[in-house]
């Protein structure tokens, strides 16, 4: 079967530059100000210290596949962020092309669908972590392979029994696929269905036995890697399993209404997002700014290609986009086989809006199809720029996020070694939750493994960050002291126990605190979470190491700088210099501060400073300070107690004797 002559009006030459430049666009104007995030991290910290020949010692067996990939990129694209946002823009954009290259195999005749279809794929914006780079760059491949599996399947079919060759890179691309990740193993069963469509592309239909029989190599394929997967391989990842618990009926409603939100949240409600955005844009912000000129830029982008390649909807072009829509159903339908087995949810919401890549075809083919159903060429191309519009502000916005969050990781790295110059090997770092969104517990432990033990190379791993919400029922199960810890961290491992730790708080608003029963207990900060009652009871401040040789630095080839014009660094050395005593040290501290014209945003930052002014005999200015904070949060009254009482013992005949302390302690209802 001969392939018809592809032939697209006027940018048919220009398309895909034309489509790297809104991808450029969409996804790169904030590249050199992002970052790593989530996994990027750990994995690149994997391949630091063991060598990125090495990752098969990450991976383990789940995914054979995955570890010869990163392998294979790792040496090329190092550890820069910036290298890696790039490599994603252009796997984004190589992964769109491929698309258009699929659907055009499957329906050559239709140039309109292929056009619409390749753009809305570029900006769908259901998956939202495109800047999750170092890790996401890698899925794309493997979804490349994937696309190009199924391509080459239908060049197969086309050419009939001469087509082996394409049959057997079909069976290996997708198989290698497979072995990557089990993301696109839903989409194997759209296969059929797209050889239907190819062996009826002539106007004689086929029975569907032959597409079911050009389709048994890829289900003997696919049957084998489900049966290894599901039933030989439960990895630390995720295990395959089906818990019903009310009979098959309930079984199989739960799934159908499972099957059918996850389909319409991933095909429809993804677009449906983007319109909230004019809603949410923050006006005062130079940013929101850019997001609106990102939108305009891709609005003329929209109009001005979509005008040459967008037709009317004439009776003979909309032959057969029936198959389209269907083919978009299907695969909404399909997408979500591995997470419902596995028991993951599929959500708009970080972080598992990143199952959504799965649904990308299917939600890109239905539109496509629905736009070109309509006759009327205006609204054509007024619905296709509108969606290309909203998505690319909606992608600038969401990079804008992540953007924010590498600065606020850079923040609090910053703190975390002003107040703790080193921490001696073995500690537990332990948190309810910090306020980030793209970065977990396992982030945070490879950056401060990076920061504090630079020359690890192997071994026990230094430190452990751990979130309390999430490892309640297994890290962090026996919060009683001196109880081993035992923690692995893929390839590596962290033994420690209860009593070396150190507890972690971090306001929304104001700097990173490390609580203890003496200075910064609950009483102390009384919006801490209260959950962490039984940590702080354990933190041990003397994991610090208060005088280090070599202190610990934000990662620099990543965080530059020292940043110490900056509130926070006053605050924690003044936290770091009571713990040591230097109550001297902390006045001066106050002074340098109040002559750069800092000042907190959280007034429970003022503590320190009241009890190292207090101890050095500045009673009036400690008073003040006191009245400040009290009268701004009654609820400081029991933490302001405890320092009055420690400045009290030190020299009781000064406090006595200051006007106006008397009342004070009075409203704050301190014990005489």
């Amino acid at each position: 079967m001969r392939l018809p002559a592809f032939r697209l009006p006027a940018v048919k030459h220009l398309f895909p530059w034309l489509l790297l430049a809104l991808a450029g666009l969409v996804y790169g104007v904030l590249i050199p100000w992002l970052g790593l995030y989530w996994d990027d991290f750990p994995y690149i910290y994997f391949g630091h210290v063991l060598g990125t020949s090495q990752y098969h010692r990450v991976f383990f067996d789940e995914r054979p596949f995955l570890p010869v990939l990163y392998n294979l990129t790792a040496p090329v694209f190092g550890e820069s962020p910036i290298t890696w946002q790039i490599v994603a823009v252009l796997a984004r954009w190589a992964l769109a092309l491929c698309f258009g290259w699929l659907v055009h195999l499957t329906w050559p005749k239709k140039e309109e669908l292929y056009f619409t279809s390749t753009v809305l794929f570029l900006v769908y914006p259901g998956f939202g972590q495109q800047w999750v780079s170092s890790i996401y760059s890698r899925i794309f491949i493997l979804e490349i392979l994937f696309l190009l599996s199924l391509g080459w399947m239908i060049q197969a079919a086309r050419v009939g029994r001469r087509g082996w060759l394409y049959s057997l890179m079909a069976i290996i691309a997708g198989g290698v696929s497979l072995l990557g990740s089990e993301y696109f193993f839903g989409l194997e069963f759209i296969r059929p269905l797209l050889l239907w469509f190819v062996l009826c592309a002539d106007g004689r239909p086929r029975r569907a036995w032959q597409a079911l029989l050009r389709w048994l190599p890829y289900l003997v394929l696919t049957a084998g890697f489900g049966i290894w997967r599901g039933l030989m391989v439960q990895t630390s990842l995720y295990d395959v399993s089906a818990e019903f618990t009310g009979g098959i009926l309930q079984a199989v409603v739960h799934l159908v209404g499972t099957l059918v939100r996850d389909s319409f949240e991933g095909g429809l409600l993804a677009w449906g997002q983007v319109f909230k955005l004019p809603f949410l844009l923050d006006w005062k912000q130079r940013t929101s700014l850019m997001a609106v000129g990102i939108a305009i830029c891709a609005l003329a982008w929209a109009i001005l290609v979509g005008r040459k390649t967008i037709s009317g909807g004439e009776k003979g072009s909309r032959g057969h986009l029936w198959q389209p829509l269907v083919a978009g159903i299907a695969i909404l339908l399909l997408a979500g086989a591995p997470m419902w087995a596995a028991g993951l949810p599929v959500k708009l919401e970080f972080p598992y809006n990143r199952f959504l890549l799965a649904f990308m075809p299917g939600s890109v083919l239905l539109l496509a199809a629905i736009i070109g159903w309509l006759r009327q060429r205006w609204i054509k191309v007024f619905l296709f720029s509108l969606l290309i519009t909203t998505a690319a502000g909606w992608h600038f916005s969401s990079a804008d996020a992540y953007r924010v969050e590498w600065f606020n990781l850079r923040a609090m790295l910053r703190q975390l070694t002003w107040r703790a110059p080193a921490i001696q090997p073995g500690t537990l770092l332990v948190a309810y939750e910090l306020p980030f969104q793209y970065y977990s517990d396992n982030s945070l432990t490879a950056v401060v493994n990076w920061t504090y033990a630079p020359e690890y190379s192997g071994g026990d791993l230094p430190y452990l960050v751990v979130y309390q919400s999430v490892r309640k029922e297994s890290t962090l199960k026996d919060l009683t002291a001196n109880t081993p810890v035992i923690a692995p961290f893929r390839s590596l491992q962290f033994t420690g126990n209860t009593s070396a730790m150190l507890v972690l708080y971090q306001p929304e608003e104001g700097c990173l605190r490390l609580m203890d029963a003496h200075y910064a207990d609950l009483a102390s900060l009384p919006r801490a979470d209260e959950r962490l009652s039984a940590a702080v009871t354990l933190a041990n401040l003397a994991r610090i190491v208060l005088d280090p040789e070599q202190p610990g630095v934000p990662i620099p080839q990543y965080f530059p700088g020292d940043g110490q014009d900056d509130w926070c660094y006053f605050f924690e050395k003044a936290d770091l210099a009571r713990q040591m005593g230097d109550t001297a040290g902390v006045a001066a501290l106050w002074d340098a501060a109040v002559k750069a014209g800092y000042s907190p945003r959280n007034p429970f930052e003022l503590q320190p400073f009241i009890e190292g002014l207090g101890m050095q005999g500045r009673l009036d200015e400690a008073l003040k300070l006191t009245s400040q904070l009290f009268s701004l949060h009654p609820s400081a009254d029991a933490g302001l107690c405890q320092i009055w009482g420690r400045i009290k013992s030190a020299q009781p005949e000064s406090v006595n004797k200051l006007p106006g302390i008397a009342p004070v302690l009075e409203d704050m209802r301190c014990a005489p």
